[in-house]
Order: structure tokens, then C-alpha cells, then sequence
């Protein structure tokens, strides 16, 4: 739990009177079981009571002692705000404490087909009148998206993999799919080609991705560098994240979750519920058809 809800949650009835000032920056409890079908899979839990300063080696190493002064048979871990903590910070109490933070890219690529399905029904297009673009460095990813996709999409550009390992990764993706991947010389140029943009990378050139109007893009990446252009291109559709439905009992856990969350608890049947735009989550068909094509943008 984050600091802020652990605090308005430990300074309620006659403590709520009680100054900031004299609370203890740590103080490590469980705040509540997580159940689903009289089962407990999970607990929720509190550790300090004050914001930390993860750059400090001393308070990360607190922060870590009060996680693991509460620990059970735990095996995963998840923290609310997760992308903001400092990569150091995750790798220290996964080392110190045993536990795993689970990574949702995944179930964020097992869902793109539909995902991509689901838009392209909504705007009533065929997602195979226009060319698909994947920006991505990590050569498993870009495998994965394409043996999920390769039923749906027959064309892929690949932009990101070095140089020097391109022809060998791209016959391996032949050899493993079937699929054969077009390999651009000067990005710049073909640019405008692309209506479908998936996106792994954090760093991107925008003078080199200027995107043509009514592109859809999905932007899986961790720092979400095409976030602006939803700002400056009112007609494009870019989705940030999805979410997933829970059915468990707990006062402290929404009926929507990301795919860290869900990974972490691993309950459920993993199909998308909402795609999160602008930092906002909506329903694919809301957002597509009272959204963008009631201000006649599409």
C-alpha cells in the first residue's frame, strides 16, 4: 500500500487528530486478507507511514527490513506506484527478501490480437489496408508479438534491432513464424506509411516518427515516450495499458487491475477489460464511439 493510503488508513477515529510529525516513518502490518472463492491468496500490507527517499542506501534498507518483518510464504510482491520506484530499490528487496515482482508484458502481448481486433472494429476498418510498424530493441519481444499476431497481421516492419545482429534475428523470426520482415533504410522517409505503431521502446526520435493522421498506437513501453502525441494529434488513438477484471474479496483492491497486479495475484482468466488512454481507463467501443467520432475527428 502507498504511504498516503496507509497513513489516511492508520489515522482514522480519534487519530485523525493526531500530527503527522509524531507518526513513525515505518510501521509494518497487515492490513487486511485477500480472498477469492474462501480462499486467502494474498494479503495487503502497509510499511511506512511517510514518504521514503529510495535514492538513500539507509532508507531503502528500512523500507526492505519492514517488508520483510511481515512476510509469510509469500512468493510474489507488487507496490502501488511501482513505476515510479527506482529500478535499484525493486532489485534490492528482490534479492534481500526472496520475493518477485512480476512483470505484466506478457499478458499485455497475449492480449494485443484482440486488443487490435477490438479497435479495428470500432473505427470499422480492416487493420490489413495499412502497413503495422514494431518499435522495439529486445528481440523476444518482437518474436512474441509476432507469433501472436502473425494470424491476423501478414505484414510487419521491425524498427530497433542492432545492426549488426539484424539478418540473423530476422531468419530466425522467418524460421519460427513464416513471417518475413521488411527492413527499413531510412525510417524518415516511409514513415506515413504505418497505421498500426506498436511501441517497446522508451527512447524515440520524434522528428523521425512524425505518425500520420487516424494512426492507432499502442504504446506497451515503460516510459511511454508517444504519451504527447495525443495532444498534438487529435485524430490518432493511443493506448497507453490495459486492465484486467478481479473477482476477490478485499476493501483495498479495485474491481479493474493493471497486468502487474493481476500477474502478481494470478487469478482470473487473462482478457482485457479496458485500455487506459491519457491516464484514464475506458471501454474500447466508449471511447472509439462517444469520444472520437461524436467530435467527428474520425
Amino acid at each position: 500500500m502507498d504511504y498516503e493510503h496507509y497513513r489516511k488508513y492508520t489515522k482514522k477515529d480519534f487519530l485523525k487528530y493526531l500530527p503527522d510529525i509524531v507518526l513513525p516513518q515505518i510501521r509494518a502490518r497487515v492490513i487486511e486478507e485477500i480472498v477469492k472463492d474462501d480462499t486467502i491468496i494474498g494479503k495487503v500490507v502497509g510499511i511506512n507511514l511517510k514518504k521514503m527517499n529510495f535514492l538513500d542506501d539507509i532508507q531503502c534498507q528500512v523500507y526492505i527490513d519492514g517488508i520483510k518483518s511481515i512476510m509469510g510464504e509469500e512468493t510474489r510482491i507488487y507496490i502501488e506506484g511501482l513505476e515510479n520506484l527506482p529500478k535499484e530499490l525493486i532489485i534490492g528487496i528482490e534479492k534481500a527478501s526472496g520475493l518477485k515482482f512480476c512483470s505484466g508484458n506478457n499478458l499485455r502481448i497475449l492480449n494485443l490480437s484482440l486488443l487490435l481486433e477490438e479497435v479495428y472494429k470500432n473505427l470499422g476498418r480492416d487493420i490489413n489496408n495499412t502497413d503495422t510498424l514494431i518499435i522495439c530493441n529486445d528481440g523476444d519481444t518482437i518474436m512474441r508479438v509476432i507469433e501472436n499476431l502473425r494470424n491476423d497481421i501478414k505484414f510487419f516492419t521491425v524498427y530497433g534491432i542492432e545492426d549488426d545482429i539484424k539478418e540473423e534475428f530476422y531468419e530466425k523470426v522467418f524460421i519460427n513464424t513464416g513471417i518475413s520482415i521488411f527492413q527499413p533504410h531510412n525510417m524518415r522517409r516511409i514513415i506515413r506509411n504505418y497505421g498500426t505503431i506498436l511501441n517497446f521502446c522508451n527512447k524515440i526520435d520524434l522528428e523521425v516518427f512524425a505518425f500520420r493522421n487516424h494512426s492507432v498506437i499502442i504504446d506497451f513501453s515503460y516510459e511511454k515516450p508517444l504519451k504527447n502525441l495525443s495532444n498534438k494529434k487529435k485524430d490518432i488513438i493511443y493506448i497507453q495499458d490495459i486492465n484486467f477484471k478481479v473477482e476477490i474479496i478485499s476493501n483495498w483492491i479495485d474491481q479493474y487491475v493493471d497486468p502487474e497486479l493481476f500477474q502478481t495475484i494470478d487469478i482470473g482468466y487473462p482478457i482485457f477489460e479496458q485500455v487506459c488512454i491519457n491516464n484514464h481507463y475506458y471501454y474500447i467501443d466508449e471511447y472509439i464511439n462517444k469520444s472520437i467520432i461524436k467530435k467527428g475527428r474520425i
